[in-house]
């Protein structure tokens, strides 16, 4: 490992090493093997937040949180021996998380086979992405999924569904008299109720679970690898979170009910048919007197 604060250089890689402690921009050079750091100019010890001390005995392979992104990395690296742009999520010597974009080659230095490497901070762009991403994808209100996440959503699961033969089933959710809330409480109350649902709702749900506001007080969860009968299950787990629990808001307390829907995709099935069917259940369980589940 080199630190070079020198101005001036007695031989052709002191003046390369004079070049890169010069520069501007975070430059290590490592290993190709073993990510052994062999030089880091004092941006990138700035960087990785590392002290002249540690940097001595750091090595890169550290600085990935991901392993198998420093594999991709090397399979980039050893086939065209240049990699430009390849973003990475870091950690840094206190253990902090950030995101860069790597660019390297690999060369010969010092007459060891190694990889010389700048990195670009993209943090705030890549949490601004982050934010854009979600806001795309999620109902402001709610938290949930939005229409167009579940749109998307529903095509790839029966897709998914269709290539592996596993079964796909769907639930759809309307508050009961909800415009009772509405009228009565005022429409902040009813958005409250709403936020409050989709907490009731998610504690009877799988991670790969997929829950959407599709409008109003109607919602959809998407159900993979789940048959009639889990369906089912899931959607009485349901109806019982709302009928252990009650909306609280300071002096209002209310008794919400949900009416379900259930389907399961079928053989002649595409996403409408799919959708309508469940749809025609939700509206079968209303006029059944609500609070209850009824499948297509």
């Amino acid at each position: 490992m080199h630190m070079l604060t020198s101005t001036s250089c007695d031989s052709g890689m002191d003046c390369f090493k004079l070049v890169l402690s010069q520069l501007p921009i975070p430059v290590t050079i490592a290993g190709f093997e073993d990510g052994q750091a062999y030089y880091m100019n004092s941006q990138a010890v700035s960087l990785f937040r590392l002290t002249p001390g540690s940097a001595l005995s750091c090595n890169v392979i550290d600085f990935y949180m991901d392993p198998t992104r420093r594999q991709k990395f090397m399979v980039k690296l050893e086939r065209s021996g240049v990699v430009e742009g390849f973003e990475i999520e870091c950690k840094d010597g206190d253990g902090s998380r950030f995101w860069a974009m790597l660019s390297s080659k690999r060369l010969e230095y010092e007459g060891k086979d190694a990889i010389i490497s700048t990195f670009t901070d993209i943090t705030q762009r890549k949490r601004l992405e982050q934010e854009l991403l979600y806001t795309s994808q999620h109902d402001p209100l709610t938290g949930a999924y939005n229409r167009g996440f579940f749109v998307t959503s529903l095509e790839m699961e029966i897709a998914r569904a269709r290539r592996y033969g596993e079964d796909l089933s769907m639930l759809m959710l309307d508050v009961d008299r909800f415009k009772s809330v509405n009228d009565e409480h005022g429409h902040l109350i009813g958005d409250k109720v709403l936020e409050w649902l989709v907490s009731t709702v998610r504690p009877s749900l799988r991670q790969m679970d997929v829950l959407c506001r599709i409008g109003g007080e109607e919602f959809v969860v998407l159900l993979p690898e789940t048959g009639l009968e889990g369906a089912h299950k899931v959607a009485h787990r349901i109806l019982c979170s709302f009928a252990e629990s009650a909306f609280e808001d300071r002096k209002v307390s209310l008794k919400i009910t949900v009416s379900i829907g259930v389907s399961t995709l079928g053989a002649a099935d595409d996403a409408d048919s799919f959708f309508r069917r469940t749809d025609d259940a939700l509206l079968e369980a209303k006029r059944s007197g609500r609070n209850c589940v009824v499948h297509r």
